[in-house]
């Protein structure tokens, strides 16, 4: 009887799938996750992601072949990153992915990883900007250094680091709505 309702409920959820559906589908690890649909009409990406969680984002770009533009939001109370290469390089970063941005970046060892992968593996990269935090745990220049350093899939990237301060209030605001919409999910749940 679980088996079935559960069955029903990730029918539903990808007959209804969207950006939202698509994270809780990865979140809950519905059986059809791997059947989710392609977003082939999504451009442009923004994902507010705490590190518990940062397994989700290959996952999620997967189904995003024509993403342009990836931003990821990383949660003010992230502190133990969990990364790992995915095993196949989304299509988007092969053929389409321009631009990334990474927000609140504070160096740790992790997160340094997901960069580089993505700077290696994402092959028509025009632009990838990293905003720090200002207490970040590694210092600006060994962070340019060791991305300057690492094998790039797009010889015409341009890596951009700025400290938080010098950002747009846009995460600010993105974060703040984020908020409110997580409460009124659990609320419901």
């Amino acid at each position: 009887m679980e088996e079935t309702a559960s069955g029903d409920n990730c029918q539903n959820l990808c007959e209804k799938a969207n950006e939202d559906t698509l994270l809780e589908a990865a979140l809950y690890k519905f059986p059809c996750f791997g059947n989710l649909p392609t977003f082939r009409n999504l451009i442009h990406l923004e994902v507010l992601v705490c590190d518990a969680y940062v397994w989700i984002l290959p996952e999620i770009l997967q189904c995003t072949s024509n993403l342009e533009v990836f931003v990821f939001i990383l949660d003010e109370d992230a502190y133990d990153w969990n990364w790992r290469a995915p095993l196949s390089v989304p299509q988007c970063l092969s053929s389409c992915l321009q631009v990334i941005e990474f927000n609140d970046f504070e160096g740790v060892p992790g997160e340094t990883e997901m960069v580089e992968y993505f700077l290696k593996n994402a092959l028509v990269l025009k632009k990838m900007t990293i905003t720090y935090l200002t207490d970040l745990k590694t210092s600006e220049v060994d962070v340019l250094k060791r991305l300057s350093t690492c094998p790039k899939g797009s010889d015409s990237c341009q890596i951009v680091i700025i400290p938080e301060h010098q950002r747009s209030f846009k995460v600010a605001n993105w974060r703040m709505a984020c908020s409110r919409e997580q409460a009124d999910f659990t609320e419901t749940y």
